[in-house]
């Protein structure tokens, strides 16, 4: 944040100061007192398990310059701006505060694939100028604000990941984001527990695509069975690319580690037709922006996972796939073409069942016992609450815990062997190849 006057900042929020802060503003606005640093601004969010007025005085003696909290809040401790709510003080300080930014905002959306694709265009457009995106998955309602707090005067572009679980979230986030450009990556049924069809999921990300500029652009897949839904869904100019189909920007992709599009060979970060998808979209509004296939060739080659998202490490004589930051059937589903893409004496999975997929989880639990057993591979165990009815429907095998799932690989695995990690984070199957560090140490 590039405001130097905390008058401004408390006109932005409609707050008082209780005092003037006697230590300068760094620039830096902040929930977590964990990481206050010195001239931050912190501010007291609620959560379902805490208060964050509670770690006021922690702020302070981190180094704080001021703390926003709610009026009435009794800690003199420090420069306190007071505000009716902290949250909605946020909100309100990143919607003032992109407005006086003069970059090129770029929202991503979609079931599976948003950080992938966030972070491949965080990577080429780095080639050429400075780029700032979301941190980790910062991209709800708190996320989005404090990314948009973060931007600089000299960032050229700004990254912005939108996600949701609930109807009517992605509408807000991408009004306060403002993006000239967008892309909608896969739509499938994640979080279908608290919408009432996969239709209502689409429509809901689509509310990025209407909040696009009549002059904005979309980069939308023509493969996709909601192609002309979203493509209906806005006013911009549409970028159509496609791996199976005539489209505008037009990829082929055999299997491996190369995609072709028009005359360029491009190496992928990592193997598999979804994430060629995902560099696809990515490689058509890096065109349009006029950056070279050489440059998007650097930035691909540049690209660094997040965490636990295809997290790659080799231990103790086995070569470990962590991607157990989250899954729904769309993503389980790509992650099991990848690995089985993959050379490997042996393969096992570890899978974590499938969260908020409502009345659709009994049906899409079934059906992913059924193709893993269409795989090559020499295993798959399976944890948390539907993993009985997958082990009584195939040749899975159900593990009530982590550790138990652990020493049946022990038990079977041989050096070389790959071992794929994936579920929905509730379920922390990355907990196995942590427990097998923690005995190698």
């Amino acid at each position: 944040m590039h405001c130097e006057d905390l008058g401004e900042i408390s006109k932005w929020c409609g707050g008082c100061w209780t005092q003037t802060p006697s230590v300068a503003f760094s620039g830096r606005i902040t929930q977590d007192s964990r990481n206050i640093q010195h001239g931050d601004i912190y501010v007291a969010l609620n959560g379902p398990n805490y208060d964050g007025h509670d770690f006021v005085r922690d702020a302070f003696s981190k180094g704080a310059c001021g703390a926003i909290v709610r009026r009435g809040h009794a800690d003199q401790e420090g420069a306190l701006l007071l505000v009716d709510d902290p949250l909605v003080a946020l909100q309100q300080l990143a919607i003032a505060y992109r407005a006086t930014w003069a970059g090129r905002a770029i929202g991503i959306t979609g079931s599976v694939g948003k950080t992938t694709v966030k972070e491949l265009m965080r990577s080429i457009l780095g080639t050429t100028a400075p780029v700032h995106a979301t941190a980790g998955n910062y991209n709800n309602h708190i996320g989005v604000p404090l990314t948009l707090l973060g931007l600089k005067k000299t960032d050229r572009f700004a990254v912005v990941e939108l996600g949701m679980n609930q109807p009517g979230e992605i509408e807000p986030l991408a009004a306060w984001v403002e993006p000239e450009w967008a892309i909608m990556t896969e739509i499938g049924p994640a979080h279908y527990a608290h919408f009432n069809s996969i239709e209502a999921i689409v429509d809901e990300k689509a509310a990025l695509l209407r909040a696009l500029p009549v002059e904005g652009v979309a980069v939308l897949d023509k493969d996709s069975p909601w192609y002309k839904t979203l493509e209906a869904s806005t006013e911009a100019t549409v970028i159509d690319v496609s791996l199976h189909k005539q489209a505008t920007v037009r990829g082929f992709y055999e299997g491996g580690s190369h995609l072709r599009v028009e005359s360029t060979e491009y190496l992928l970060p990592q193997p598999g037709a979804h994430m060629a998808s995902n560099v696809l979209k990515c490689i058509a509004l890096s065109l349009h922006a006029g950056i070279t296939p050489a440059q998007i060739q650097r930035g691909l080659q540049t690209y660094k996972n997040a965490p636990m998202r295809w997290e790659e490490s080799h231990l103790g004589g086995i070569h470990w796939i962590n991607d157990a930051y989250n899954a729904n059937p769309l993503s389980m589903r790509a992650a099991l073409d990848a690995f089985v893409e993959m050379d490997a004496p042996h393969r096992w999975v570890v899978i974590g069942c499938m969260h908020e997929l409502g009345d659709l989880a009994a049906e899409k639990h079934a059906a992913l016992a059924a193709y893993l057993d269409t795989l090559d591979l020499a295993g798959w165990l399976v944890l948390g609450p539907w993993a009985k009815q997958m082990e009584q429907m195939s040749s899975g095998i159900a593990c009530k815990t982590h550790a138990e799932a652990l020493s049946y690989l022990q038990a079977h695995m041989k050096r070389g062997d790959k071992v794929l990690l994936k579920g929905s984070r509730s379920e922390a199957i990355e907990t196995v190849i942590r427990l097998f560090e923690r005995e190698q140490e």
